[in-house]
């Protein structure tokens, strides 16, 4: 990383590597050598980039190139709050910082990964999780010729584990296995040590599986349609279970009461295994729950499935309806899990991990493992698995105030 005199700020640069590096250094050179400011935000346009100055809190700015839109290379943090205006940072001042950072960059680059990289499992042992975790690292180890380390942080509803990423260097070297889990937090806790957002950069989702919407069979139901007539001609009447307050289980059954207008009355419990005894036993009447879990229950007929939680329907099971085909379009509930990277990671380094991770998804060994799971594999881009993430955190927020759901 680069610093220059006055500035003497940390500096970071991210970019594609199929830019040309020597054409950018050549004209950005150029324009800092005639130009004395950048205007802030407007911007200053090099050939066919554009360079922006940009302001921001507590005296911190940075410089910003843009290519395509897209931005190509964020230089020159914590500026002193004395050049902290655009109006009295000079663009020559700023060149020393962003030349070396470029080259520095580019000889990390071509080398990465030069050291083992550790992925973070905010999850116990043993689950989903740390399965998924352990198959992607293998893939990873393979690919990259540097062995993945899995590092399991369970605590605090992943709390623990996340946070330490949202701290690590953003090189590459530090990355993290979220879920669900990581987008319900910032509704439920008023206040986490590190944004979900803007703390990290997205990588791709891993693999995602939906649930199954059960009942008891003494219900007389068949239908989710049938269902909902049911429970509306008995308010609080009907109860259902889940996997503890705050739990996927928990929040799709309060999405389907809050679009289906039902009131049913909530029963935790420490895993779906207790949940589905007294589901058979007739304790409770419902319970969502993944389709593996389900399906013993299900093909013994000791429970109905009504309807899956995904947007079409799952191969194990193709003759159950979907929520949406019951009714309700766009309904969608599943427990995915994905990997993120710290905020400021190089944009090429994403790529590359977003990129092998989606071919390790397409190997065999990787399919088999997903469909015993029931799980549907991954590997979208790293854009839109940022956008799926705020949307998952408005759908999930908006459930959590509603259903007032506090966290045990």
């Amino acid at each position: 990383m680069g610093s220059s005199g006055a500035i003497c700020g940390s500096a970071t640069f991210a970019a594609r590597p199929d830019l040309p590096r020597v054409a950018l250094i050549s004209r950005l050179r150029r324009c800092f050598q005639s130009a004395r400011r950048i205007p802030e935000r407007t911007g200053m346009r090099i050939g066919g980039y554009t360079m922006r100055w940009m302001p921001a809190h507590k005296g911190d700015g940075r410089i910003r190139v843009f290519r395509n839109g897209e931005a190509v290379v964020m230089t020159i943090r914590k500026i002193p709050k004395a050049l902290a205006t655009w109006r009295r940072f000079t663009v020559r001042a700023a060149w020393c910082s962003l030349s070396a950072t470029v080259m520095c960059y580019n000889v990390a680059l071509a080398a990465y990964p030069e050291k083992p990289i550790r992925l973070v499992v905010p999850y116990s042992a043993g689950g989903p999780s740390d399965t998924l975790s352990r198959l992607v690292g293998k893939g990873l180890t393979e690919r990259l010729g540097q062995s993945v380390i899995i590092d399991i942080r369970p605590g605090a509803s992943t709390i623990i584990g996340t946070q330490i990423v949202s701290k690590a260097p953003a090189d590459g070297y530090s990355i993290l296995t979220v879920s669900t889990t990581h987008t319900v937090n910032p509704a439920l806790f008023k206040k986490l040590p590190y944004d979900p957002v803007h703390d990290f950069a997205p990588v791709t989702m891993m693999a995602a599986t939906p649930f199954m919407f059960c009942i008891n069979p003494a219900l007389a139901a068949t239908s989710v349609q049938e269902f909902i007539a049911l429970a509306k001609a008995r308010p609080d009447g009907i109860a259902f279970g889940s996997g503890g307050a705050g739990s996927s289980l928990h929040l799709t059954a309060e999405l389907f009461s809050s679009v289906a207008g039902v009131r049913m009355v909530h029963v935790p419990y420490k895993g779906a295994g207790p949940a589905f005894i007294d589901l058979v036993s007739g304790q409770i009447q419902v319970l969502f729950s993944s389709s593996v879990s389900s399906m013993p229950y299900v093909k013994s007929g000791r429970a109905r499935a009504l309807a899956v939680t995904s947007l079409k329907r799952i191969d194990i099971m193709p003759d159950v309806p979907t929520v949406a085909e019951a009714g309700f379009p766009g309904f969608e509930s599943s427990s995915w899990f994905g990997i993120v990277a710290p905020a400021g990671t190089p944009v090429a380094i994403v790529r590359l991990l977003q990129q092998t991770i989606a071919n390790i998804l397409e190997t065999q060994e990787v399919s088999r493992t997903l469909a015993g799971l029931g799980a549907e594999p991954g590997g979208m881009p790293s854009g839109q698995f940022g956008s799926y993430f705020k949307t998952e955190i408005a759908k999930w927020g908006k459930v959590v105030r509603n259903a007032d759901i506090r966290p045990e």
